[in-house]
Parts: structure tokens; C-alpha cells; sequence
């Protein structure tokens, strides 16, 4: 089975269903905020790997979790990256 690349709106919804800005979905993603605004506006595309991580977190039903934790303040904030690690594994 080939990856379908995702196009501009379908990125945009994806981003949308999980409820992230361009700066939680970059930070979600592993990308520049620069490269999601560039794949929103077709001028650039994500790679087949990049486009199935953005399918499955959109899809996932732990979606609201996961960006979630993207926005915490103070010492919480240092706890995200490994959290975020764990809750994609599907450990937790």
C-alpha cells in the first residue's frame, strides 16, 4: 500500500479537527511553523511518512490529549516532549 500525500486542505482540516494552531500542529508534527504554513498554501507538500503521522493523530481518538499538552506552562512544560512520546507510543 503506496502513502497519499495529503493535500493543502486536507492539512488544514487535520489541523482543524484537532482543534491545533499552526504552532501546536508544527510542534505536534516535528516541522517548522514556516513548513506548515507552506503546506496549508501548496508550496510545499509533507512527505508520505509526514502525511500518515498528521492522518493518524487526526484520526486518533486521543487527538484532544495530545494537543493538549502542547500548551502547559512552568515545570509542566518540561514534561510535554516525554508525555507527548509516551501518548504516541500508546503507552500511558
Amino acid at each position: 500500500m503506496s502513502a497519499v500525500i495529503l493535500s493543502a486542505v486536507e492539512i488544514r482540516q487535520a489541523r482543524q479537527v484537532l482543534g491545533a494552531s499552526q504552532i501546536d500542529f508544527a510542534a505536534l508534527v516535528g516541522v517548522a511553523v514556516e513548513t506548515v504554513a507552506s503546506w496549508e498554501a501548496s508550496r510545499l507538500a509533507p512527505m508520505p511518512c509526514q502525511s500518515g503521522l498528521i492522518r493518524a493523530l487526526a484520526a486518533s481518538p486521543r487527538r484532544h490529549v495530545v494537543v493538549s499538552i502542547l500548551r502547559p506552562a512552568g515545570p509542566v512544560a518540561a514534561l510535554t516532549e516525554g508525555l507527548a512520546y509516551i501518548l504516541m507510543k500508546g503507552g500511558a
